[in-house]
């Protein structure tokens, strides 16, 4: 499947039973954007015709098209995608692999649905805090829901304060509900004595962790590349500190 994909030019990720086609291109010529959806048109047809010579069979209906663009641009005019018999339209938001995105990638929907399934555990669990100890209550918070919050936590780093504030409200209800603090009490103490990060910093220590993995060889490779070390042409007393290259930033958008 791989050598099909890369024949029609288009980068991919496969999980398990999941495939993604990525393709990129420019806005304001409809040649590009005609020429993007019949690359993946011809892709999705190869492979659904290699499926079926092998005794596989292609999920038309699972299928989801998802259009990635700034809010300082305009959204591209891609009404569908045709795959097999089925007309695939743009969504609103995709989910891949938990996580869920939408086309400006704003992370809003997966900050909704991590405060939506947190507090629902965070209900039951209060519920029954009384008849728990609080080392079984930390337990069970950690389980439902510091796992939500950590998940894939490194890709909300950047993002506005007033979303961010929505999980801490989360943490901010968990630390509560162990500790046994009241509503109107500073929450502060209860996490300090809890050992729990705010999650802003959370997020920042799964980043240093990421990294620390990825230049000491314990990350995949297409992590490990996307990291390089400052270089000089210079005898520099910095160059033995093994300072990570920092990629300049595009701080003016192309219309």
């Amino acid at each position: 499947m791989a050598d099909i994909i890369k024949r029609h030019n288009l980068a991919y990720h496969l999980y398990a039973d999941d495939t993604q086609l990525y393709v990129s291109f420019k806005l304001g010529s409809d040649d590009l954007l005609s020429s993007a959806k019949f690359s993946i048109e011809m892709c999705v047809q190869e492979i659904n015709n290699w499926m079926i010579l092998n005794g596989l069979k292609l999920n038309e209906e699972k299928t989801e098209l998802l259009l990635l663009s700034s809010r300082c641009r305009l959204s591209p005019s891609l009404e569908f995608v045709r795959v097999g018999s089925e007309t695939i339209q743009p969504s609103s938001s995709v989910r891949n692999l938990g996580v869920m995105l939408d086309p400006n990638v704003d992370m809003e929907d997966h900050i909704k649905k991590i405060c939506k399934t947190c507090h629902f555990h965070l209900t039951n669990i209060s519920k029954i805090r009384s008849y728990l100890d609080r080392d079984s209550t930390e337990a069970i918070i950690h389980a439902f829901v510091t796992t939500n919050l950590d998940y894939c936590n490194a890709i909300l780093y950047g993002l506005p304060k007033v979303l961010l504030s929505r999980l801490q409200l989360v943490q901010n209800r968990a630390a509560r509900i162990v500790t046994f603090t009241k509503k109107y009490e500073h929450i502060t103490p209860s996490l300090m004595a809890l050992h729990w990060l705010p999650v802003d910093y959370r997020i920042i220590y799964k980043i240093l962790l990421l990294v620390y993995k990825a230049i000491n060889g314990f990350s995949p490779s297409y992590i490990s590349n996307l990291l390089s070390f400052c270089s000089s042409s210079y005898s520099l007393r910095s160059c033995s500190n093994k300072l990570l290259q920092v990629p300049r930033p595009k701080l003016k958008v192309p219309l």
